[in-house]
């Protein structure tokens, strides 16, 4: 599979280079010392599915990636649900529209990859 180097980041920006991409916040809702956030990815990472978790961080600070876990996703796009403690949290739920993150992953196994369809869970 060829890729378009133009659309990897360099080192700079931090992690694996073919699991890294830049993601933009696209809507963030916050209340209650919580936010849930939208992120649209602008590079190519394989779409996250709910039980995956990223690593986000702020494409400008010092903040290192931290780990989410994936609320929903759509094609380009996944949705977090976090609570704002910590110096990234709080940043991410004051952070303007349009904002420049760095995004790792998806991590993990999605909850429907986990689920036995012919189980019977007591």
């Amino acid at each position: 599979m060829k890729r378009d180097s133009s659309k990897m980041l360099t080192a700079a920006h931090g992690g694996p280079l073919s699991l890294s991409a830049i993601g933009r916040l696209a809507s963030r809702r916050t209340a209650g010392g919580y936010a849930r956030l939208v992120v649209d990815v602008l590079g190519e990472l394989t779409p996250a599915r709910p039980g995956q978790f990223v690593l986000v961080r702020l494409a400008e600070g010092p903040a290192l990636p931290r780990a989410f876990s994936v609320l929903g996703a759509k094609p380009g796009r996944f949705e977090l649900f976090l609570k704002l403690d910590g110096m990234l949290r709080e940043a991410l739920g004051r952070a303007a529209i349009g904002t420049d993150l760095v995004v790792r992953g998806p991590y993990g196994t999605p909850y429907a990859d986990r689920i036995g369809h012919n189980r019977q869970y007591v």
